[in-house]
């Protein structure tokens, strides 16, 4: 994957994990995590080469996909998904510190 699909896919998870908030009763949701995906989103779109209805499509379904994570992680304590989990918070933290629209998300 590029960077751009990297991005993408933070913004998407960013999106699922606010979804899953919505629906579980094991995790608050927060506006920020919308910024967060949106900021992300901003970033794939600046650094790629891929049209905005290409990133906006992946990241839709990256956000689909993140909410089955949060499920595993949160309500089946799947270990598998908790290390994908921790691997993709920790990737989105250092992709969000080389970029000025996610810099700041912290």
């Amino acid at each position: 994957h590029t960077e751009s699909h990297t991005a993408a896919r933070c913004a998407g998870f960013w999106l699922g994990y606010h979804d899953y908030g919505e629906l579980s009763a094991y995790l608050e949701t927060d506006t920020s995590d919308i910024e967060r995906a949106s900021a992300f989103r901003a970033v794939a779109l600046r650094i790629g080469a891929i049209p905005p209805t290409d990133i906006d499509t992946f990241i839709a379904n990256q956000r689909g996909q993140m909410i089955s994570l949060m499920d595993a992680v949160i309500y089946r304590r799947d270990r598998a998904s908790q290390r994908v989990f921790e691997d993709l918070t920790d990737t989105c933290d250092r992709l969000a510190q080389m970029h000025p629209e996610t810099r700041a998300l912290r």
